[in-house]
């Protein structure tokens, strides 16, 4: 049984790209735990579907809460640990001495249910969030070609960050409709079965999911 936990970005991605049908495929075929935290709830669901032109999204979320898909893990605990690890993510990287808010609440709080439910991957579509625990370094030269003032990192920050945030696997929404589509999810699509799948990877980067044109190339290799 795979456990999953999912942040607000790529959710709203398969929701807002048709692909929702999706996790409700892998649900079933793996009988796995798809988690989120409170906060994530609020961001997916109870905000948007106060605003006309993010609504249906937010409907087609809170049916899949409803319905099993998802489930809301909440504790104390995680109060405290999204608190910590939004202090130790954001004083990572200053600019002329001040420090850069790079992950906000949802955020840290899925990194916190990621530990506390001890989950096999964290599914992220945000760009800065991924890069913050796959490759730090790589996100120094990102942030210093976005800045003009001097970028600093607090080391000691760093290395207290990725002791909290050891052992973290990160997916994208690009890789769970991968997976669908490797054990069948096109099929409906018939000889249109590979042209679909590449639709939806597509429609999942202009959504916000983080791909390179290298990755998005490799993507349009894969035969079904």
């Amino acid at each position: 049984m795979v456990s999953l936990v999912f942040d607000s970005s790529s959710l709203i991605a398969v929701s807002e790209t048709c692909n929702i049908e999706v996790l409700y495929f892998l649900k079933e075929r793996t009988r796995g735990n798809f988690l989120i935290a409170p906060i994530v709830k609020d961001e997916i669901i109870l905000h948007p579907i106060k605003v006309k032109k993010f609504e249906l999204s937010a409907v087609r979320l809170k049916k899949l809460l409803l319905d099993g898909v998802v489930s809301v893990i909440s504790s104390h605990l995680l109060v405290k640990e999204t608190r910590e690890i939004m202090d130790l993510a954001n004083g990572i990287f200053h600019v002329d001495g001040k420090p850069l808010k790079l992950v906000h609440d949802g955020e840290a709080a899925s990194i916190a249910v990621f530990s506390f439910a001890k989950a096999d991957a964290l599914v992220v579509d945000e760009k800065t969030t991924r890069l913050l625990l796959e490759a730090p370094f790589k996100m120094r030269e990102t942030l210093q070609s976005e800045y003009e003032g001097k970028l600093e990192i607090n080391e000691d920050g760093l290395k207290k960050f990725r002791e909290k945030t050891k052992g973290i696997f990160v997916l994208r929404s690009s890789e769970l409709v991968a997976m669908a589509a490797k054990k069948g999810f096109f099929k409906n699509y018939r000889t249109s079965e590979e042209e679909a799948f590449r639709a939806s990877i597509y429609a999942l980067r202009q959504a916000g999911c983080s791909l390179t044109s290298e990755e998005l190339k490799e993507y349009e290799g894969i035969r079904l």
